[in-house]
């Protein structure tokens, strides 16, 4: 091809000529030159232009002269890839060129200059290929250059042209920067591309593509990750990955925390109907998949940029887990735990542990998880297995709500994957939590399998044999799983008859009634019971009035009768097991409570309670008993407690039943209280909830033994046969009285129109009266029980105690006796108080009254002359009892001997598991108004104060058990107890549904409590005289007791208890957490109001500023706590005890107020009159310390029957704990008792009486506790001014009179140690002292050095002050020295377990202040020697041999001489080794 001609006068063609001299031809496609003759050519040009500089200048003007047609300029920059002549350069003629060091620059110059003319081949959005566009053929040059003769000139060069490119040509450019650029021009690189992102956000991809692979400095990186973070809000959804990408490769150690910061904030991830409205704005993305591609995108981006990134790991979590509110929580926040969950390694523990944690304080609930998962499948395709994984182990949390996460999360995964295997794999996960055996991770999983049966039963029908394997282990479960379990599969027998023969699956049906068949006939009672549990479930499912409108057919009717032929499958076997006869009446009783059921399984239901009557009732003729059942009877009978008198119409007939030859009719009296449930459940279910066709029921009398032959000569008289017959029949009467009592108590509150006031108050006065019989009653059979110690009552109730599910259901269902109980574990040891953790203090409110022993029971307000025992927890501390005993013929016998009261007690209390329980309708009891008061009698006219103690300590009870469920429940609490504990009654309560039950009593709960304290006080109008005991001998004969058959009430010792129980009662409801949630504050707000003050004086207005207003929430809090503490009096005429649950009560009040004070800074801020203000809270805390104060300076006395008040540790640690830790000034407080109280007490044993000054709780026998506590509160107040001065030094804004008071309180805990490890000198003989020194002596040690970093950036500021701390702590550090060794010595093991970690402390602490000394060139002053061997009295002695008297005497005279020579001068700057010889 001919070589293109220009005139010989023309600047090209001087340029071609010197091309064509050195060796190189151009052609009309490119250039010719010989790969191998390119060197040579590139080595003779620039010989040429440097030997001659004129041909510099020729050589470059021919150039552009040459150029200025494009099809030159083409031909310059394309390559000739051959002629046939051997292999050519591949390179360009311009790349050959750029590569000449003398006119390298000029060249690009020149090149750079042509991109302008040639943009409009690159305007359009695509660029042409590479040989058909001029502009990227010029960039393409300058790409892998050998070197560069000028980078700064070329970039600059490449910035002035990039602005006036279109953006496609841009993009190019930017890309090519980074192979160009030098260190020195990043400043300008980075300010230019910023200004063009400015101005497009298009180029955000290229810049930060060029950033990544440039050297940048610390300020330009810092520029560049900025102007990235702006771009995570203005970049278009396909760069989002890019730019989350950068980020993640440009964290470093100083900005991760801002860039986790703004990730969080920036990727909002949007959900499913967002993400359709995105889409239908920008048409571009084509619909809501580019969305949802993207998220997949930046999902994928963040997993592989975290895989390696252990620094943003870190930070992730760090910022995750400190956020503490629900609002602040995002999407995002949970798919990254879930990508650093999914990467594995050392983080993936600690992301486990922040959901959880997060899910247990509820900052992570459902509806986040439900945005983070709902809607994007496309996202859970690679992480199904690690959410499985994570919902596997919340399920299995001890906390609620992790598992109500976790189970919701299953249904999620069950909800958004809709194939065969990854729902397999989410039931067989389920499966396996139901055979953990643990009862709430069953219960979960049960709760998640319910859901998904509910709502997609027709899917999980045809996985049904995936789940059917648990109708194989259902002995393993306790009842409420067998009622979840079979709701289940109840639900999808329902979707079998519903849908007809054509769904899949339809055989689940036909299994489930085959196990229930196979169940119900079953011979042993476990089975029998597990199948009555699962009919009742079916029949709930099915019987429902809604699921009946079905639409009708042959399947649907034959799922009716094969209901209907359970039912009464179970009839026909209940008939030879009484007891699975009253279990299953229970189960339909508690059915149509709680379902509205078709009106065909109500009238079935209804049948079955007509052989109520003609089994248990007798007809009266005018009020008397039929001659023909008196004249069959082998055991003299009565009738018992006729409330209606002559127009009572029918009788129970209890006696004869028991007496019967038929077993049948014997264990008739088994079912009888379950019976009359369910006759009182139809009634109410068919009668608008009135039972005035029942009514006379309630007032029936009972027929029994006869009074006369129960008691005195005639009791002795009888067979042993006859006694236990007696003693039944006093059970099954007492049984009867409950389940009354539970039936007619729904009458007091109800709303029902036909239920008049007359009738309501009629009721309520019978009611009233079988409490006293029950008074009776109860106390009558723990007399009889004396002469029949191995008598077993049948078990009348359907509950169980958790455990272990078969053997509990076959101890109730067989009536087996309770095992006798353990003997209570004595007093531990003051010695052996276990040791306080910091959180213990927060527990001591329920543990005070959940870890004492039982209370007294009912018997024990029987009593004339005691006032304290009876509010004694022990119930093996009974009190002498004055007036006519049951036992004693009917006369005067004396005062009762207190260890056969107790003996008594004990039998009946052994067996109160069995007893039928009250449920929380009973409570209502607790409002009935009582009698008007006659002038001048005494505060309880009607003596009704011992019936409402009977319902307050049930209601204690029933609180105890909601606390237990609420409580973290430890493995060993959690085993079945040889002694059942009596049941509830509160079913499947929940805790807030029980306390919305509690407020309307709430009032009447205060007016008991008043009373109570009234009595106490002996005000005016409290005259206990002669009128009492009137009142209540009127009342029990109005009431149907036998004359004389209850002993005479002391009003003083029921006072106690009511006031004891009711205190009790309010600290478990002030502790409840339920308590303090936002739908629960009118409850509170009644609460709170219904225990307000009633002084009109209301001090504690006068001592706020500003005082609360009326009606806020802080007014009723501050009332209510004054309330309390105007009960102090009272408590404290009653015991030790009740005085100290005053307290607690009180702290349980003052931390809900502080709880609430914490919810309500964000969540209830907005709602007005909620906190007005805050200063209330301090006022409480200071008042709550002095109260406790008053309790530990008051003069006790002992309680009675052996009880020292004095070794209840339990009691006063709590105490001690709160008089410090609410002080004031507990700095100063804790300086008094320890330097001037604490040595009082005796180191000798004296008498226990020796009362300690200003403080007689504190004696020998509890120094440990308060010794203890002091160390805990004293670690507790250093740590927080070693914390605070921390905080100052990082803040680098502290004052310098606020650095002076956190030196001034560190002097202040330094001389607390030193008083209280000093006392160890007083009482060497107590290791238990010893140990406790040496234990906190190490942790006051290591929080000194914590605050190390503090010391030394003050001390050339204070060096005084702080010479002074450490002069001070070094009189410690010897005295526990000395008892490290003397430990040794003598082993003592409580102190040499603790000796290795004090020692390394120790050890620490001297070489840190010789750090601290060289630091502050004072190096040259320390002096570091080894103590001499003394013990706590300061004698010299032998480290290694044992030391003479005369010798030992000889190493004191020398301790006193050299003890100055030891001592080291610190204010000088110097300090000493603080170790002894043997370290």
């Amino acid at each position: 091809m001919a070589t293109p001609r220009f005139s010989a006068a023309s600047p090209a063609s001087a340029f071609l000529s010197l091309l064509a001299e050195c060796g190189c031809t151009l052609c009309r496609q490119g250039l010719v030159l010989p790969a191998r003759d390119a060197p040579s050519f590139l080595h003779k040009l620039e010989l040429r232009l440097k030997s001659d500089a004129s041909l510099h200048q020729n050589f470059l003007s021919g150039l552009q002269d040459f150029i200025s047609d494009d099809s030159n300029l083409r031909r310059l920059l394309n390559s000739f890839a051959g002629d046939g002549q051997g292999i050519v350069s591949t390179d360009s003629l311009a790349r050959l060129l750029l590569s000449v060091a003398a006119v390298q620059t000029q060249v690009a110059n020149i090149l750079l200059e042509k991109l302008p003319e040639h943009c409009a081949e690159a305007g359009s959005s695509l660029l042409p290929g590479l040989r058909d566009s001029i502009p990227r053929l010029i960039l393409n040059q300058f790409r892998w250059l050998d070197y560069l003769i000028d980078a700064e000139n070329l970039t600059s060069k490449l910035m002035e042209v990039l602005s006036i490119c279109p953006t496609p040509l841009q993009k190019e450019i930017i890309s090519l920067i980074p192979e160009i650029a030098s260190d020195d021009v990043h400043e300008l690189i980075v300010g230019t591309l910023e200004q063009m992102l400015q101005g497009d956000s298009q180029l955000i991809a290229p810049v930060l593509d060029a950033f990544s692979n440039l050297n940048l400095k610390e300020e330009l990186l810092d520029q560049v990750v900025s102007l990235a973070i702006v771009s995570l809000r203005t970049s278009d959804a396909e760069d989002l990955p890019l730019v989350v990408r950068f980020l993640l490769q440009s964290a470093t150690a100083a900005n991760v925390r801002r860039i986790v910061h703004q990730l969080r904030e920036n990727l909002q991830f949007t959900s499913e109907k967002n993400a359709a409205k995105a889409a239908g704005l920008d048409m571009k993305m084509k619909g809501k998949s580019i969305v949802k591609n993207c998220e997949s995108l930046v999902l994928e981006t963040l997993r592989s940029g975290l895989r390696f990134q252990n620094v943003m790991c870190e930070a992730i979590l760090k910022e995750i887990r400190g956020l503490d509110q629900v609002q602040d929580h995002k999407v995002i926040d949970f798919w990254l735990l879930l990508i650093i969950y999914a990467n594995g390694g050392s983080y993936k523990k600690l992301a486990d542990s922040i959901v959880k944690r997060k899910a247990i304080g509820g900052l992570f609930g459902k509806n986040l998880l439900s945005q983070s998962v709902r809607g994007r499948l496309a996202l859970l395709q690679d992480y199904f297995q690690y959410l499985l994984s994570m919902s596997h182990g919340l399920l299995a949390c001890k906390e609620n709500a992790a598992r109500q996460l976790g189970s919701h999360a299953y249904v999620l995964l069950f909800e958004e994957f809709k194939d065969a295997y990854h729902r397999q794999e989410v039931l067989g996960s389920l499966v396996t939590h139901t055979g953990s055996g643990v009862d709430y991770e069953v219960s979960s999983a049960l709760d998640a399998l319910i859901v998904i049966s509910s709502n997609y039963s027709e899917e999980l029908l045809v996985l049904s044999s995936f789940i059917n394997g648990i109708l194989d282990y259902l002995e393993g479960f306790q009842d409420n799983h067998l009622h979840q379990v079979y709701k289940v599969f109840g639900q999808l027998a329902l979707a079998t008859w519903a849908h007809g023969p054509v769904t899949r699956g339809s055989s689940m049906a036909n299994e489930l009634l085959i196990v229930l068949r196979k169940q119900i006939t079953n011979p042993d009672a476990t089975y029998k019971r597990m199948g009555i549990i699962g009919v009742i479930k079916l029949i709930s499912c099915l019987g429902h009035e809604n699921n009946l409108t079905l639409p009708s057919g042959t399947s649907t009717q034959t799922s009716v009768n094969e209901t209907f032929g359970l039912l009464q499958l179970i009839m026909e076997m209940c008939k030879t097991s009484c007891v699975a006869r009253g279990f299953f009446y229970d189960e339909l009783a508690v059915l149509c409570e709680t379902v509205s059921l078709d009106a065909s399984i109500t009238e079935w239901i209804s049948k079955q309670t007509v052989e109520f009557e003609s089994l248990f009732l007798v007809d009266l003729e005018a009020g008397n008993v039929p001659a023909e059942l008196k004249s069959s009877e082998s055991l003299e009978g009565n009738a018992w407690m006729n409330l209606d008198g002559e127009v009572s119409p029918i009788l129970l007939n209890i006696q004869n039943l028991l007496m019967s030859d038929g077993t049948s009719s014997t264990q008739a009296l088994v079912f009888l209280p379950s019976s009359f449930r369910l006759l009182a459940t139809v009634e109410r279910a068919t009668n608008n909830g009135s039972l005035g066709n029942i009514d006379a029921l309630l007032g029936c009398p009972l027929y029994l033994p006869a009074y006369q032959i129960l008691v005195g000569d005639e009791w002795q008289d009888l067979s042993p046969n006859l006694k236990e017959t007696a003693c039944i029949a006093i059970f099954h009467a007492i049984n009867w009285i409950r389940e009354l009592i539970n039936t007619y108590s729904t009458q007091i509150q109800a709303t029902n129109e036909n239920l008049t006031q007359a009738t309501r108050e009629e009721i309520s006065a019978k009611i009233l009266k079988r409490m006293r019989n029950i008074t009776f009653f109860e106390l009558l059979l723990g007399d009889c029980m004396k002469s029949v110690p191995l008598l077993s009552f049948p078990v009348l109730h359907s509950e169980t105690e958790k455990g272990n599910g078969l053997i509990q259901r076959k101890n109730i269902l067989r009536g087996e006796p309770a095992a006798k109980k353990h003997m209570k574990r004595k007093a531990a040891d003051v010695e052996e108080v276990p040791n306080a953790s910091a959180n213990q203090a927060e527990r001591n409110s329920s543990q005070i009254s959940s870890g004492r022993e039982k209370q007294t029971k009912l018997p024990d307000c029987f009593s004339g002359k005691a006032k304290d025992t009876l509010t004694q927890v022990s119930s093996h501390s009974q009190l002498p009892s004055t007036g006519t005993h049951p036992t004693g013929n009917g006369k005067d016998s004396g005062t009762t001997n207190v260890k056969e009261r107790s003996e008594r007690a004990g039998q009946l209390e052994e067996q109160r598991w069995k007893f039928r329980p009250l449920s929380v309708h009973s409570l209502s009891i607790l409002s009935i108004p009582q009698g008007r008061p006659s002038p001048g009698c005494c505060p309880d006219p009607c003596a009704e104060l011992p019936l409402y103690l009977y319902i307050l300590r049930d209601l204690h009870h029933k609180l105890e058990c909601l606390d237990k469920q609420t409580r973290k429940t430890m493995f060993w609490a959690a085993l079945p107890s040889c002694n059942p504990k009596p049941p509830s009654g509160l079913g499947p309560m929940t805790a807030t549904e029980f306390l919305k039950i509690l407020k309307p009593i709430f009032p009447s709960l205060r007016k008991h409590l008043d009373t109570a304290a009234k009595i106490l006080r002996g005000g005016s109008g409290c005259t206990l005289n002669n009128s009492c005991e009137e009142h209540w001998n009127k009342e029990a004969l109005d009431a149907g007791n036998p004359e004389g058959g209850l002993p005479m009430v002391s009003q003083h010792a029921t006072a106690g208890s009511v006031l004891a129980v009711t205190i009790r009662c309010l600290s478990k409801v002030f502790s409840n957490p339920e308590l303090i949630c936002e739908h629960m504050m009118s409850t509170l707000m009644e609460l709170l109001s219904a225990f307000g003050t009633m002084d009109s004086e209301e001090k504690f207005l006068l001592d706020l500023h500003p005082p609360p207003s009326a009606g806020s929430l802080e007014y009723a809090l501050c009332s209510a706590y004054t309330h309390l503490d105007e009960l102090f009096d009272a408590a404290a005429s009653t015991s030790f005890s009740v005085t100290t649950d005053l307290i607690m009560a009180q702290k349980a009040l003052v931390s809900c107020a502080e709880r609430l004070l914490e919810i309500s800074k964000e969540t209830m801020r907005r709602k007005s009159g909620f906190f007005r203000s805050t200063g209330f809270l301090p006022y409480l805390k200071t008042r709550l310390s002095v109260s406790a104060g008053r309790v530990l300076r008051h003069e006790w006395e002992d309680e009675g029957h052996g009880k020292c008040w004095r070794n209840r540790g339990d009691l006063i640690q709590p105490l001690v704990q709160i008089f410090l830790q609410f002080n004031d000034s507990p700095l100063e407080l804790l300086e008094e008792l320890a330097s001037n109280v604490m040595p009082q007490v005796p180191a000798q044993k004296t008498r226990a009486t020796d009362p300690v000054h200003a403080y007689p709780t504190l004696c020998q026998g509890n120094m440990l506790v308060w010794y203890r506590v002091q160390h805990e509160e004293l670690s507790k107040i250093f740590s927080k001014a070693v914390k605070d001065a921390s905080t100052m030094h990082k803040s680098k804004t502290a004052k310098e009179d606020d650095i002076n008071l956190v030196l001034v309180h560190a002097r202040q805990c330094a001389t607390v140690l030193v008083s209280l490890v000093n006392l160890t000198k007083i009482h060497c003989d107590k290791v238990a002292i010893h140990s406790v020194a040496v234990k906190f002596g190490g942790k006051f040690i290591d929080i000194f050095l914590k605050g190390n970093d503090v010391w030394q950036a003050q001390y050339a500021a204070h060096k005084d002050s702080i010479n002074a701390v450490i002069k001070e702590l070094q009189k410690a550090t010897r005295t526990i020295q000395t008892l490290c060794s003397e430990a040794k010595g003598s082993k003592k093991l409580p102190v040499t377990s603790k000796i290795p970690a004090v020692k390394r402390s120790l050890e620490r602490y001297v070489f840190c202040i010789k750090a601290l000394l060289h630091s502050v060139s004072q190096g040259n002053s320390f002096w570091m020697g080894n103590l001499k061997h003394k013990n706590l009295r300061g004698e010299e002695i032998g480290s290694q041999l044992p030391v003479s008297d005369e010798e030992r005497g000889e190493a004191v005279s020398i301790d006193e001489d050299d003890e100055n020579a030891e001592q080291v001068d610190l204010d000088e700057g110097e300090a000493e080794r603080d170790a002894s010889d043997e370290t």
